[in-house]
């Protein structure tokens, strides 16, 4: 059996404690839901603790060739920025679609069979996204608290919450007009259809609102698998590398909003009302899945099953 599916991950290493959530939460879990018919590519982005990743890549080297098809290490020879690191690995991806994932993740196990058995089975998808609890848009929840520290049991709580999930909602998808990158499966039809990541947004910022405009735009579905869960961030939460330079994301939320708008013919109040309301999503849970799932867990996400 070929490859059914490629992984890509970038890294970006400023500060230790980025490091331990890689350590703790994302290899460890992404070994878990590895197979011999998947390929992971992993890139480091000219990380400032260039020696303490590489160490790091090196424990975990042996176990992650033997759970993967095909493991490649990548380091950039200079910062490409969020979309011109995951182009030089989807670029190399063998397999028939691609997952892009954040190395700030927990993935429950069957987190990555789920995202790729959407996109084999599901009509005219292009691009398909997990339900989690640390972004600004329609996927966030707050079902399920932070993480309160890396102990067995909290991860145990991750995997309990994920399998509850599951069981309880089965398998349904909905339609939606935007995915958040941190875990973005993608077709490899639309992929040679459109091509890549729109370099010219950098630090990590509109280039999936840009994709998935550019999905629809030629016909694709835009789906969240809502019976799939990814944990985001572990304790201290998500968006650790955009907070690893505060101030040069809040310079490119702006200018790629703006970039957004020029590029997709849309006003400027459009993009602004979208960055409204993803705050909301995020600060107070509205318009989310959350409303989608209530009725699934009416006895609460600490429930005697969950």
């Amino acid at each position: 059996m070929g490859i059914r599916g490629t992984i890509v991950a970038s890294m970006y290493n400023a500060r230790p404690d980025v490091l331990e959530v890689i350590e703790r939460l994302f290899f460890p879990s992404l070994i878990r839901n590895a197979s011999p018919q998947l390929q992971f590519i992993l890139l480091d982005d000219a990380s400032p603790l260039r020696e303490e990743t590489e160490r790091l890549v090196a424990r975990f080297a042996s176990d992650l060739r033997r759970a993967f098809g095909d493991f490649q290490f990548l380091r950039n020879p200079r910062n490409l920025g969020f979309a011109g690191s995951y182009n030089r690995g989807m670029r190399r991806a063998e397999g028939e679609h691609v997952i892009l994932i954040n190395d700030d993740v927990y993935l429950p196990q069957g987190s990555l069979e789920s995202l790729l058995d959407i996109l084999h089975s599901e009509v005219g998808v292009g691009l398909v996204g997990p339900v989690t609890n640390w972004v600004c848009g329609y996927q966030n929840t707050r079902l399920f608290p932070r993480l309160k520290d890396f102990s067995p049991s909290e991860l145990e709580r991750i995997e309990a919450f994920a399998r509850e999930l599951r069981r309880r909602v089965g398998r349904r998808v909905i339609p939606v007009t935007r995915l958040i990158g941190f875990c973005l499966a993608i077709s490899g039809d639309l992929i040679r259809e459109i091509g890549y990541l729109d370099e010219s947004f950098t630090h990590g910022l509109y280039e999936d609102d840009d994709y998935c405009l550019r999905a629809r735009k030629v016909g694709y579905r835009v789906l969240v698998d809502v019976a799939t869960f990814v944990e985001h961030g572990g304790p201290r939460g998500g968006g650790m590398s955009f907070r690893q330079s505060f101030l040069k994301t809040l310079v490119a939320a702006f200018t790629n909003g703006v970039r957004l708008a020029r590029k997709h013919d849309l006003p400027l109040s459009a993009i602004a009302r979208q960055s409204l309301e993803g705050f909301l999503q995020f600060f107070l849970d509205r318009h989310t899945v959350t409303a989608y799932l209530k009725p699934y867990l009416t006895d609460g996400v600490e429930g005697r099953h969950a």
